[in-house]
């Protein structure tokens, strides 16, 4: 009997140490395993401007309440290139969606709001998130808004509501 006990806790060992290897197969392979920074995952290198200002927004998860899938919206304003950085502004909008009685709806994430995304740009070309700048809420925010945005953008941030919908229409496709 004891020889049995004995084989019977070197196959669940071995069951659950294959376990293991396939899940951490699985965390590797879905990046769930990269380190994080203080504005959430850290993002992966990319070429395409658009595509990494959609990274960055998603990255801001830890701002916001859980849900199953993450989303983001933005409208790129316009785009302020020096040295190795680039500076994107943006009207940007974050989402978390979740099934409530059967229906995907969004149950977290912000409106239309003004952003400035500045990356790192290396000599291949490629993206990498180095500040992710939203205005100061209340009373501080048109004032904070200013000193991030150039004249040149201040009627669009300033009306940034009227992205909503379209903002609404990205994160939703």
């Amino acid at each position: 009997m004891a020889y049995f006990a004995s084989v019977r806790k070197r196959r669940v060992l071995i069951v659950g140490l294959l376990c293991m290897v396939v899940l951490g197969g699985v965390l590797v392979a879905n990046g769930l395993t990269k380190q994080s920074s203080p504005m959430g995952p850290q993002l992966q290198i990319l070429k395409d401007i658009d595509t990494s200002v959609s990274h960055a927004i998603k990255s801001r998860i830890t701002a916001y309440g859980p849900g199953e899938t993450a989303t983001e919206g933005h409208i790129i304003l316009g785009t302020e290139e020096s040295n190795e950085t680039t500076k994107v502004y943006t009207i940007a909008s974050y989402g978390a969606f979740s099934f409530e009685n059967g229906i995907f709806t969004k149950v977290s994430g912000s409106g239309a709001i003004p952003t400035v995304i500045t990356f790192s740009k290396n000599e291949h070309g490629e993206y990498s998130l180095l500040d992710y700048k939203e205005p100061q809420d209340g009373a501080a925010y048109i004032d904070s808004m200013k000193k991030m945005f150039s004249n040149k953008f201040k009627d669009q941030v300033l009306l940034a509501d009227k992205y909503y919908l379209d903002l609404s229409k990205q994160q939703e496709a």
